[in-house]
């Protein structure tokens, strides 16, 4: 983009993407165009920034803390054992006998509750106890009604409690022992989401544990006094249940009062200002659509009577104030209907008599925020039932119950200060929260307060509110005083917890503050805001429509729920729905689920696709079937689990699918969901608030928000087709733009540049009155840029073609996983003369689609004579043949089930190679064959595995992710390069071949990284190209331009480092905008 330097006015538009973000500079006239009334404007040119999603980050957290576990769990035994020994109990954990390795240590815990035991298997059984401590789980009261596997854990602690209870057991240990004794599962990881046959379902919690060494301890003290002092008894006990300290949540600082927190739910005063506003909000209509009186003394009354504990319905409501059931009620600023309104909850339910009873009410207001401040702040179960038994001078039992007491949780959109300020203004008079917060005088901190800054600061100074301060920080400092190496303002101002708006932010200020270096500040901002326009009435009035009949739905299922007894919480009414959409019956096995069993436990609500791979928690990936279905189907999609299982009908499945989930239990169901669910998913809802707050954010720059200008995303839509921009990139006639190119973003931020705010408002106010194709005709009328929409048009494609330029932020960290997953194993001493191992690889038959590719399959004639190896042949000789004589069976089979089908008039299942190997495999195991066989080929091998005896290596891991290229001069000048892993980026001690004596690094190329070379389908000219991907020996490029996805974009193949040279490439860097800072040196031409 050129440089016309300062001292000129201009226009900037905005686009931005989670990915993406697109500029336009429109440099305004000092007259006003005749025909708009607008200052008249040129086309400067625009800019288009895209950057890496932050993706990965959480599976590898998750297989980091796997890996911390394990390290802490070994050095848990390692001092708990130490310990033991070191006082003469038990021995060095690496130097326990056979014998007493054989010995059961679930037998040895039981005996040891009950009678004495000698000291060895005493310490055997510690030993054990550490390895499998229990859950020191979050309450459950804390556990969202869709967190499946915490709500499954936290039933399967009550189940455990309930079958020891039955069983008269007093420890886990024994309860263990019964199990064993009855060849029933004691592995936790078998039962503790499901339970079928005659298996419970039971997972223990740490305070069972606690129990459990209290009991074993004391019994065992009687017999051995003089060992078993109270001293190492508080050593052992603080070893073995040593727990790293849960950080909370952080409150978040409240909006109004930034140095302020935010109250938790569990505060009296959160819960009075919440009812007071949800009844402040309440508006009463006649049936003629009047509205009604809705007096002070009403309100009052109203309120009374949810702080004495009670829900109020919409029609108890109304009786109370003496209205007519033919009045309507709806929430003032609200499209959906009223809601029951939920009673002050804190009397109703501590006031319980199997909690405190009217001891509640009788604690000082003192005690009782004093508990309350410990549930709200307080997430260990233990220590806050510590805490609370110490604030009421009474027993763990009822300090236990509080704990688990369904009380809110979580934190209120405001501080103290705030909370009191707006309740006083609500107390008042009948005002919706809105205008209580303006006659209280509190301004929102992000609001915009007339301080104006020449350049964009970091986001979270301004978005005060939005932002949380790291969750580590204050227990961290104070536990270890040495902060992790985190950014410096968000350790100040806090980040936004989306990754994705987070990044988009930080470079929204990049980019502006980028032009603003070089234009001085624009006259305003405008930014395409994506957000749905006004509805058309007959969109609202089917809107309303839909939410009064899902009302009506969820309040005759509340109905049927407090008949059986049964929760009425959102969870609960979700089984319902699905169970009667069912029409009672499982999905994947046609049985019939009773209300009982959806009820009991017998029956699960499962996720279509798995949630852990789609993220989706939505009610059309969700069924209700039988627990041990539940549990065949494991975490994966109905296909994957049960089209070719033996032991289910795959197409009764099909035909007991509920309607508008039919595309899920087909075969590419998880591929069609990355391709369309995730994107609209993930991608539109980030786009919504990433526009919402970077809005809040430009305002900064002028200190009042009128200066920047949000267009929605559909008006931006209707004015790019209007004025067919989108053909500039191959877009269709019917508006929709073309996504394949990166400059689509300039082409939306030069249509939200063009709209200026008296056009956006003019479209609102239509389109609130008329239909969406009449308001197709009102855009027409409007006037386009320049008056003349060709002249536009044209002005536009050659600002798009010639004066855009694309940059790339590309990652060169060396963070990220460093080899593969799998640990190949490693057959002979040592690799060849190329650095590669011999390697064993487990295969299933299952991994292959067909028998074409299962004879594919081989292992390489070159490899020794090994007897392993000559074994791994004739076997996977052996199945070839076995399948290969299975399939004219498998054949038949499929053609008589097609018939079958087809006589009783449905449509005959197509018989495919996929099909027949699938029944030939089921055949083969049928008869007893193997279902595995194993592969041996040489592969280059990292973070080696050797036996401690003799040094021999015994497995290794494939390279993971590539690092980078190093492109090079050797000592005779000719250019080489070598691939970096990202195990060897991260290896302090290797040297790479670049820095060798006598050698000259010319560049390193990164993906994502910039070229400029010449283009292959064109030499005369030079283009930038984005690095896609590079492997040994090869690297591939694309046009820098090209917004597909890397199977689809355009590439000129993996090509060698001739290739580049003949075509002279070289890096570059480039800044925010696109220009170019740095040049490195051109690779020289063989």
């Amino acid at each position: 983009m050129k440089n016309n330097g300062k001292g000129f006015r201009y226009r900037l538009g905005i686009d931005v993407g989670v990915a993406s973000l697109g500029i336009a500079i429109l440099a305004l006239e000092d007259d006003a165009n005749p025909s708009t009334g607008e200052p008249g404007y040129d086309i400067l040119g625009g800019a288009v920034r895209t950057y890496p999603l932050p993706i990965g980050a959480e599976e590898r957290r998750g297989q980091r803390g796997a890996r911390r576990n394990t390290e802490r769990l070994t050095r848990r035994l390692d001092r708990l054992s130490e310990l033991l020994s070191g006082h003469g109990v038990g021995y060095p954990r690496k130097q326990a006998t056979k014998d007493l390795l054989d010995l059961s240590p679930i037998k040895l815990r039981a005996k040891a509750s009950r009678e004495k035991v000698e000291l060895p298997h005493l310490a055997r059984a510690l030993l054990h106890m550490a390895r499998h401590r229990g859950s020191s789980a979050i309450r459950e009261a804390d556990i969202e009604q869709d967190d499946k596997e915490a709500r499954q854990t936290a039933e399967g602690i009550k189940c455990l409690r309930r079958e020891m209870e039955n069983l008269d057991f007093t420890t886990y240990g024994q309860y263990l022992r019964w199990r064993e004794k009855q060849n029933k599962p004691i592995r936790i990881d078998q039962t503790k989401m499901a339970a079928s046959g005659d298996g419970y379902a039971f997972y223990p919690s740490r305070e069972m544990l606690r129990e459990e060494f209290s009991i074993i301890w004391g019994k065992q003290a009687e017999f051995h006094p003089q060992t078993l002092t109270d001293a190492l008894r508080a050593g052992v006990e603080k070893e073995l249940f040593f727990q790293r300290s849960i950080t909370p949540p952080p409150p978040g600082d409240c909006p109004f009062f930034p140095n302020e927190k935010r109250l938790p739910k569990t505060s009296r005063l959160f819960q009075t200002r919440r009812i007071y506003e949800a009844v402040n909000h309440l508006r009463f209509y006649d049936k003629q659509g009047r509205l009604l009186p809705y007096t002070l003394e009403q309100r009052d009354r109203i309120v009374a009577r949810l702080m004495a504990g009670e829900d109020l319905s919409i029609a108890e409501i109304k009786k109370e104030i003496g209205l007519s059931r033919t009045d309507k009620a709806r929430v003032e600023e609200s499209a959906a209907g009223p809601k029951p309104i939920k009673g002050y909850p804190f009397d109703r339910v501590l006031c319980d008599e199997v909690i405190l009873g009217k001891r509640w009410t009788q604690l000082s207001s003192d005690k009782q925020d004093e508990i309350l401040n410990i549930l709200a702040t307080e997430h260990d179960d233990s220590l806050a039932i510590e805490d609370i038994r110490h604030a009421l001078g009474g027993d763990a039992g009822t300090a236990f119950k509080i704990v688990q007491a369904p009380l809110p949780s979580g934190y209120g959109n405001m501080g103290a200060r705030a909370t009191e300020m707006i309740l006083q203004e609500l107390k008042k008079d009948v005002v919706p929260a809105r205008v209580a917060q303006d006659r209280a005088g509190l301004v929102h901190a992000t609001s915009p307060d007339g301080v104006v800054y020449e350049r964009l600061p970091y986001y979270g100074e301004i978005l005060v509110g939005h932002t949380v301060k790291p969750m580590w920080e204050s227990r961290y400092r104070r536990e270890t005083d040495t902060p992790p190496n985190t950014d410096a303002n968000e350790q100040r101002f806090g980040r936004i917890p989306n990754p994705v708006v987070h990044t988009a932010l930080n470079q929204i200020r990049k980019v502006v503050n980028a032009v603003i270096k070089r234009y001085g500040q624009p006259e305003t901002i405008h930014i395409e805001l994506a957000r749905d326009l006004n509805k058309s009435a007959e969109e609202r009035d089917a809107i309303t429509k839909r939410n009064e009949d899902n009302r009506k739905k969820n309040d005759a299922i509340r109905k049927e729920l407090t008949a059986l007894k049964v929760p009425t919480d959102r969870l609960n009414i979700q089984k319902y729905k699905l169970w009667d959409e069912q029409k009672s019956l499982c999905v994947y096995t046609g049985r019939t689920i009773e209300l009982s069993d959806l009820y009991g436990g017998d029956a699960d609500v499962d996720h279509i696709l798995p949630r852990s791979k789609t993220f989706s928690d939505a009610l059309n990936n969700k069924v209700v079937c039988c627990r041990a279905a539940n549990a065949d189907k494991d975490n994966r999609s109905p296909y994957e689990a049960f089209a070719d299982n033996p032991n289910y009908n795959w197409n009764a499945i099909l035909r007991r699918i509920p309607k508008g989930k039919e595309w899920r239990f087909k075969a590419d169901a998880m591929d069609r969901f990355k391709d369309e669910e995730g994107f609209r998913a993930r991608y539109g809802t980030d786009n919504s608030y990433i526009a919402r707050v970077a809005a809040q954010y430009l305002s900064c720059l002028y200190g009042e928000p009128s200066k920047v200008v949000a267009v929605s995303s559909h008006i931006v839509g209707l004015l790019r087709a209007k004025w067919g921009l989108q053909k500039i990139l191959g877009g269709k006639d019917d508006g929709k733009k073309a996504r394949d190119d990166h400059r689509h973003h300039f082409i939306d931020a030069l249509v939200a540049a063009c709209a200026t705010r008296s056009m956006v408002q003019r479209i609102q106010t239509e389109a609130k009155r008329c239909e969406r194709e009449k308001l197709g005709a009102f855009v027409e009328k409007i006037t386009p840029p320049f008056g003349d929409s060709k002249a536009f048009f044209n002005a536009a494609r050659d600002a798009a073609l010639n004066r855009v330029t694309v940059s790339r932020k590309a990652d060169h960290g060396a963070g990220g996983q460093l080899h593969e997953d799998t640990l190949l194993g490693i057959v002979g001493d040592g690799p060849d003369d190329k650095g590669r191992y011999i390697c064993r690889k487990r295969k299933k038959l299952t991994d292959y689609a067909s028998l074409d590719a299962l004879n594919k399959a081989k292992i390489e004639k070159t490899l020794p004579n090994l007897e392993a190896i000559t074994v791994a042949k004739k076997d996977l000789k052996a199945l070839k043949e076995s399948l290969k004589n299975l399939s004219a069976q498998a054949v038949q089979e499929l053609e008589d089930e097609r018939q079958a089908a087809i006589e009783v008039g449905k449509k005959g299942k197509k018989i495919t190679a996929t099909a027949i190997y699938a029944r030939a495999v089921r055949l083969h195991e049928a008869k007893g064959g193997k279902a595995t066989f194993t592969l041996f080929e040489r592969q280059k091998l990292v973070n080696i595995r050797r036996t401690p005896d003799n040094n021999r290596p015994y497995g290794g891991y494939k390279s993971g992710r590539n690092h980078r290229v190093d492109v090079y001069l050797d000592a005779k000048g000719k250019v080489k390069w070598q691939l970096i892993s990202m195990l060897q980026a991260n290896d302090k001690g290797f040297v790479p071949e670049a820095t060798q004596p006598d050698h000259d690094l010319l560049w390193s190329a990164h993906k994502e990284d910039v070229l400029v070379m010449d283009n292959p389908d064109n030499l005369a000219e030079r283009i930038r190209v984005t690095v896609a991907w590079f492997s040994e020996g090869k690297l591939v490029v694309c046009p820098i331009t090209d917004a597909r996805d890397a199977k689809t974009r355009k590439t000129w193949g993996e090509k060698g480092l001739s290739f580049y040279a003949r075509h002279r490439a070289q890096r570059i860097v480039t800044d925010a905008l696109g220009d170019i800072t740095w040049r490195f040196p051109t690779l020289p031409n063989p």
